[in-house]
């Protein structure tokens, strides 16, 4: 069958702020993903703009005095973990220790913390996966204790946080949570190089529902979007436009900018790529748009020959005062189905 070709504008980028995708083939890519970028504002919806990593919040840990000794107060109850054991005391009682039943939980190896999770339950995290009481809302002590998930391991206390009650853990395979039931991978998009995603204490934005990799990196965990800022400046890559079909060549006519500004003045220094070449520098553009209302901002590239099966731009400074909504590439001659809307 014979192919048809397209000439037009596409949407290169877009559905920002940009989510980390550096697994997946950068052709397979959705405009709202990126193989490469840090620096961008996690808070700025729908938008491309530099920024910082939000602050988060350290869990708090209510505690109670079991005679000398330093306990954790959950579930109207004292608790105290030492090596592998979990002791626990009777109901109602903070500041004194009373025994009840066999006042303890061996688990299978050496506790890091514990907290409450999923409204009656109780996480122990160890170095070598997690194990949870079950119904500890029950004042008899009726607790179930369940099997070893190993990829819910901690190396510190400080690499687990629980968001919407749910376990939030971060090692050297990335950010895990646990719902109850399953597991769930939230780095699976940067599974094959980590990089800031890893080994990192972790915080939360309760508001937000961010939760906050120190300095280095922000999950969103309202939509997925990984937000890295584990290297210092900005950085956004586009995804990469490809012409179906090893002999179809298409036409880059020119770049657009959609893109709203607030006070005077502002640059985007920018770069593209054709096929598997180093990247060109473009000529920085000066924008001056309407104050805070969106202007489009066309421009051509400067690369000596337009046509490609493989096209790709990066932008590698943008001012703080500039919020871009989207990207578009204006081609001709595109084999139809070789781009995603």
């Amino acid at each position: 069958m014979a192919l048809k070709f397209y000439s037009g504008w596409i949407k290169l980028s877009g559905d920002f702020p940009p989510s980390l995708n550096n697994s997946d083939d950068s052709i397979r890519l959705k405009p709202g993903e990126s193989p490469s970028v840090y620096g961008v504002d996690p808070d700025a919806d729908g938008l491309l703009k530099s920024g910082s990593v939000p602050t988060g919040t350290a869990r708090t840990a209510p505690v109670g005095t079991g005679g000398y000794t330093a306990w954790n107060y959950y579930y109207d109850r004292l608790w105290l973990a030492t090596g592998s054991n979990l002791k626990m005391g009777a109901p109602h009682y903070r500041n004194t220790y009373l025994r009840q039943g066999s006042s303890r939980f061996d688990v299978d190896a050496t506790i890091v913390t514990f907290m409450p999770c999923l409204e009656a339950s109780l996480w122990i995290a160890t170095g070598s996966g997690s194990q949870f009481l079950q119904r500890v809302n029950d004042g008899r002590a009726y607790y179930e204790l369940t099997p070893m998930r190993q990829e819910l391991w901690v190396a510190a206390a400080n690499r687990c946080i629980t968001l919407d009650g749910k376990p939030f853990v971060c090692n050297s395979s990335g950010v895990f949570s646990y719902n109850g039931d399953e597991t769930k991978e939230w780095t699976a998009a940067v599974r094959d190089s980590l990089g800031s995603f890893a080994n990192q204490p972790i915080l939360a934005e309760y508001s937000k529902k961010y939760i906050i990799g120190t300095s280095k990196f922000v999950i969103d965990t309202n939509n997925g979007k990984l937000f890295d800022f584990g290297t210092a400046g900005f950085r956004f890559t586009s995804r990469t436009l490809t012409s179906e079909g090893e002999f179809n060549p298409f036409e880059v006519i020119s770049i657009a900018f959609i893109l709203s500004q607030t006070g005077d003045g502002g640059t985007i220094s920018w770069q593209t790529k054709m096929e598997d070449n180093d990247w060109t520098d473009e000529d920085d553009i000066e924008v001056e748009a309407e104050q805070e209302q969106y202007t489009r901002i066309e421009r051509e590239t400067g690369q000596t020959s337009r046509m490609c099966r493989r096209f790709a731009m990066r932008i590698t400074s943008l001012s703080s005062n500039i919020s871009i909504r989207e990207i578009q590439v204006n081609v001709s001659n595109m084999a139809q189905g070789a781009f995603t809307e």
